[in-house]
């Protein structure tokens, strides 16, 4: 039904436009649900305050977009390998194309653009590894064997800062941990502990644009019986906190503990934070996955606590990534402007005759 809801709106819920420059939020929106792809699953530029939505490219299976430092471009991954384009959603390109059984994940440009860090992983063998791609040499190095998830450089170009993905099996949560750009000085920054009967999980690491703080989750979870047959999670909280570059504690947001975080991203120079969550049920077993809440995108002013939602629609919204205005350069013309508030009323309406 969702996916006959989105082929539907997609036939009139556009227009033709040009983004200016205040275009700074990049984003992916999906219509939710398992191997359901609809017209209006892509990545899209918005304004700071969540107005001129525009969709960039509906590209299938297109994930994780990352702006370039000068927001000429845009990188990002399709299926298991890297690709850029630029930022207007235009000049596709595969970057790194890896042999079957291989899949990479996760890219991230340096500071000056000339290289893209990203995650490598190779089944049968296993392999996890942190690379690093030349963009003019078109190489790529491996500089450590690392499971590194949503990898992050700092702007400085000193270090890149990454999370672990959570160890079931040996009950541990997500660690995030730092590395010296060239591949140097692994250092846990923040460990997975355990707090009481709870364990505490740190993901989603983001640099601060002047390179001394770092942004990040943190989830407090338990195992717990459900029936004879099935142990779920149960998340207790879910806090966002900033550090300093060594992983000491400088702030814990005032964002309510049950918004559980899909991506988190610095803006406005480090006065706020952007990111994309959803109001999980805490402390009860998890819904199945088609009652889900939908994933919506806010920001979260850090001096003053004021917290206002970007987006309110039927898709999930998240990978969020923002850009200055002081470097955007977009200029994507015949690109599609969505009207969010349209699509809302028009799935509300159609869903009654389904």
């Amino acid at each position: 039904m969702r996916l006959l809801t989105a082929c539907f709106l997609s036939f009139f819920l556009f227009l033709f436009i040009s983004i200016d420059a205040n275009a700074k939020i990049l984003f992916r929106s999906e219509v939710p649900g398992f191997n359901i792809r609809a017209p209006t699953d892509g990545f899209y530029v918005m304004d700071d305050d969540g107005s001129n939505v525009t969709l960039l490219t509906n590209q299938p299976e297109a994930w994780s977009p990352r702006w370039s430092p000068e927001g000429k471009s845009i990188v990002y991954t399709v299926r298991r390998s890297i690709y850029l384009m630029n930022a207007d959603g235009f000049g596709m390109q595969e970057l790194t194309a890896p042999p079957i059984g291989t899949n990479d994940r996760y890219p991230a440009f340096s500071p000056d653009g000339k290289y893209i860090v990203f995650k490598r992983r190779v089944d049968g063998i296993p392999k996890r590894s942190l690379n690093v791609l030349n963009l003019k040499m078109g190489k790529i190095k491996e500089i450590a064997e690392v499971d590194a998830v949503v990898p992050d450089w700092s702007p400085d170009g000193k270090y890149i800062v990454f999370s672990s993905p959570i160890n079931i099996m040996d009950g541990l949560g997500s660690s995030i941990s730092r590395i010296n750009a060239d591949g140097s000085n692994l250092q846990a920054l923040l460990p997975s502990q355990l707090q009481g009967n709870s364990i505490l999980s740190f993901s989603r690491s983001k640099w601060s644009p002047d390179s001394q703080k770092i942004v990040y989750s943190q989830m407090k979870y338990h195992w717990r019986q459900i029936d004879p047959n099935t142990e779920a999670i149960i998340r207790e909280e879910f806090r966002y906190i900033i550090c300093d570059e060594n992983g000491e504690t400088l702030e814990q947001l005032r964002i309510p503990k049950d918004f559980s975080p899909g991506s988190i991203d610095w803006m406005d120079d480090g006065k706020s934070i952007v990111f994309g969550a959803r109001k999980y049920p805490i402390n009860k077993p998890p819904p199945p996955p088609e009652q889900y809440p939908i994933m919506n995108i806010y920001k979260y002013h850090i001096a003053t606590g004021t917290l206002t939602q970007l987006t309110d629609t039927e898709q999930d919204d998240g990978s969020v990534d923002w850009i200055s205005d002081d470097v955007l350069f977009v200029s994507p013309k015949d690109k599609m402007q969505t009207q969010w508030g349209a699509i809302k009323q028009l799935l509300q309406g159609r869903s009654q005759t389904f």
